[in-house]
């Protein structure tokens, strides 16, 4: 029955026994790496492919876009319980806190090949229902519509009761989307359109974050003065951050089993409010 169910992997990334999930040992060995330990976190030591809108940046300022959606993940990260994992163009690894650990994917190629922890090839993701408490889909604008709304269908199945998705990518509107349009690239979807797609992926409690307000300046000046002019943006131009993280929520069951009556041998079941059932 568990084999039917489940293939066990390094870290305990709950896989369903599908052929194309492979374990990290044969990740490594695929790469010519040295294998990895149970004990290692493999957060680094493969080349990090930026996202297309950040390629031709300033490397300074690539690097504070880097800080800021971090930053994103980590608030939101504290906050979820069980598994999380992440999805991006950016290295792959295991990242682990103190109770917490991150499974970091890496999509590359018009193939759409996932590596990393796992092997696939999106956006299927050979992954147990139910079975992760955060899923972060970063700077993936580069797929394409279609195949941004099968990936979001997969990370909602994948997601545990209360779990909860979020979403980072380059605003369109910003200064570094507006940058990226001028030289003809493709950017992502506006955080209102994200918003609806999760919206109608059944997730609720939506939630959007602007960060880094940069005002239409030159890399020198915004690489300077950057946390000023982002404090001056934010009053300014709130919605018109260079990132956005959008955030849900998934429904859990609507029902919880309270004793009714003394002595009562059977529950009777009420409906609760989401908060109720997460507080227990």
């Amino acid at each position: 029955m568990v084999a039917e169910r489940c293939a066990e992997v390094n870290f305990g990334l709950p896989l369903t026994a599908e052929p194309r999930a492979f374990s990290l040992k044969a990740w490594d060995r695929e790469h010519n790496r040295q294998p990895t330990t149970d004990n290692q976190l493999s957060s680094g030591g493969m080349p990090s492919t930026p996202p297309i809108a950040l390629q031709p940046l300033d490397p300074r300022l690539a690097a504070r876009v880097d800080h800021e959606c971090d930053a994103c993940i980590e608030a939101l990260w504290k906050r979820s319980s069980g598994l999380a994992l992440r999805i991006s163009p950016l290295a792959p690894g295991v990242i682990e806190r103190p109770g917490r650990t991150r499974f970091d994917l890496r999509l590359t190629g018009a193939n759409l090949r996932i590596d990393g922890p796992m092997l696939a090839h999106a956006p299927e993701l050979p992954i147990l229902d139910h079975t992760l408490g955060l899923v972060v889909l970063d700077r993936l604008g580069a797929l394409g519509p279609e195949s941004f709304k099968l990936l979001l269908s997969e990370c909602t199945r994948v997601l545990s009761e209360d779990g909860q998705l979020q979403v980072i990518d380059i605003n369109p509107w910003g200064w570094v989307g507006l940058n990226a349009r001028s030289r003809g690239l493709r950017c992502p979807a506006g955080a209102l359109r994200i918003g609806r797609l999760l919206r109608h992926s059944g997730l609720e409690e939506l939630s959007i974050e602007h960060r880094l307000w940069w005002p239409p300046l030159p890399p020198g000046i915004l690489d300077r003065w950057s946390d000023g002019l982002g404090a001056l943006g934010r009053r300014t131009w709130p919605g018109l951050g260079s990132i956005y993280a959008v955030a849900g929520r998934k429904r859990g069951s609507s029902g919880i089993s309270i004793p009714l009556g003394r002595g009562a041998q059977r529950p009777g079941v009420m409906a609760a409010a989401g908060s109720m059932r997460r507080a227990g």
